[in-house]
């Protein structure tokens, strides 16, 4: 039985038109985990068997009537049809969430990945686990230590694992990564400390970047550091064993959150989530970082679909979606000119010579009209049928690069 409510997008926050939209959910609950296949069909977990699943990028939610009432901290969308659900255990749907089934009695999962219909890799706290048919079955792979992998990313011949194992008075990051099949350690000399990780981001098997807390007597501190690993290279440590040594550099030491999810586009662009209800933007490599989203409810988790389209979770019920695509730093601003501006019925565009496409969008990044891009240095374009206030033009050339300027529509 599904229950459908119908959901209005509400703008929260505009920071240099770059829009992340508050999405009304029906729960207040804490959200820790969500699954996106694609542009439109995702699900969202938290406490108390709260899941919620959409069809419409998060317009409208249902809610599964026959899913187990447990903390869901991990879940993964394989397909609209088959789903898992981390609650005390893992559970697997293959009727789109009308039924249940628990697959594995793992200790409360924390992240899975699939690099195919039928192979995956889930992280829990009793170990890592792999399937070959589809998520029926699993198996768990053998890890020496105390470890806790929360987190694990999959690439076409790669996995790898991050995690924390407690020691004397703390907690330090460990890892892992596969070779021909086989999972091998990170060295733990190759480490700049003995801190925790908190979140990670690998958008190549070689390169990762990586979130550390300094944590004090197992209580996070307020000392947060951000760091590249790059370099890997498996080799015989001094003790005979194989491990994947790799070169790290900190790019950033006053790090002012507790990040708890992080995602690289390419080696400059980065977001991260943080415990402060902000979200973060670097256009530096992680140098810096400015507010891309500013909150009070505690954010935990963040996926991007494409390069083009994310969506992140939180306390409260919260549920964020940005579309990068429509992101205008105010570098990009005014690059061209329109006129008459503000407009009411015709206005031209100039400099449109190099033009792939012309769009007109909202200011929360809502594609309104798409136009054909043109060789002519100037194009008129009707805005008869606009409502009165402010657009983003949107201009993408032939070479790839972007341009964008205001339009009033009085």
């Amino acid at each position: 039985m599904k229950l459908r409510f119908t959901i209005l997008f509400v703008v929260l926050s505009l920071t240099g038109f770059s829009q992340w939209e508050k999405l009304s959910t029906p729960t207040n609950s804490p959200l820790f985990s969500l699954s996106f296949f694609d542009s439109n069909n995702g699900m969202v977990g938290g406490t108390g068997g709260t899941l919620l699943i959409t069809e419409d990028a998060g317009q409208t939610w249902w809610t599964p009537m026959n899913c187990p009432q447990e903390d869901f901290y991990a879940v993964y969308m394989l397909n609209p049809q088959i789903m898992f659900i981390g609650g005390t255990n893992l559970y697997r749907t293959g009727d789109g969430g009308e039924t249940w089934t628990m697959v594995s009695d793992m200790t409360s999962p924390r992240s899975i990945s699939f690099s195919d219909p039928m192979t995956g890799k889930c992280t829990s706290v009793s170990g890592i686990y792999e399937t070959t048919d589809g998520g029926f079955t699993w198996t768990e792979i053998p890890s020496a230590g105390t470890a806790i992998y929360e987190t694990v990313q999959t690439f076409e011949d790669t996995d790898i694992t991050m995690g924390n194992i407690g020691g004397m008075v703390t907690y330090s990051a460990v890892g892992k990564r596969t070779s021909e099949g086989e999972w091998y350690d990170f060295d733990v000399m190759s480490y700049p400390n003995s801190y925790a990780w908190t979140a990670c981001s690998f958008p190549t098997p070689d390169t990762g970047y990586v979130f550390f807390n300094q944590y004090n007597h197992w209580v996070p501190s307020a000392h947060n550091q951000f760091l590249r690993f790059t370099n890997f290279v498996l080799s015989t440590n001094p003790f005979n064993d194989l491990v994947w040594f790799f070169s790290y550099e900190i790019i950033n030491d006053t790090i002012p959150d507790y990040m708890t999810s992080v995602h690289f586009v390419n080696n400059n662009t980065g977001y991260a989530t943080g415990e402060q209800g902000s979200l973060y933007y670097t256009a530096n490599g992680g140098t810096s970082w400015k507010v891309d989203y500013s909150g009070t409810s505690v954010l935990t988790s963040m996926q991007f679909i494409n390069d083009n389209l994310a969506f992140a979770v939180g306390y409260d019920g919260t549920v964020l979606k940005h579309d990068v695509s429509t992101r205008v730093e105010n570098n990009e601003l005014n690059s061209f000119t329109i006129y008459p501006n503000p407009a009411s019925g015709h206005c031209i565009i100039n400099d449109t010579r190099d033009a792939a496409s012309i769009e007109i969008l909202s200011t929360s990044g809502q594609l309104i009209r798409s136009i054909k891009g043109t060789s002519e240095d100037t194009i008129e374009i009707s805005a008869c049928d606009l409502k009165a206030g402010l657009y983003i033009i949107k201009i993408t050339t032939t070479d790839n690069r972007v341009k964008a300027a205001k339009l009033m529509i009085k």
